[in-house]
């Protein structure tokens, strides 16, 4: 699941470099749209981050508390 969550968060970084790319030297879209997908690629960029940072932690308590490192 953190591997699916990690290629997924690179696959839309990669996305937003080639739009913006794109953008600057074709003008493939009108500005508001550019910025309204771009803001839409950050936002889902960092939720998903989240998602992946709170899930490695939550494995992480959980394998020191079976460990009983943790009560």
């Amino acid at each position: 699941m953190h591997r699916a969550l990690l290629i997924v968060i690179i696959g839309l970084v990669i996305a937003g470099a080639v739009l913006a790319l794109a953008q600057m030297w074709l003008a493939v879209l009108s500005w508001e749209i550019f910025v309204k997908a771009m803001v839409t690629i950050a936002v889902l960029v960092t939720a998903l981050g989240l998602v992946l940072a709170l899930k490695s932690d939550l494995a992480e308590n959980k394998k020191l508390k079976d460990e009983n490192y943790l009560d």
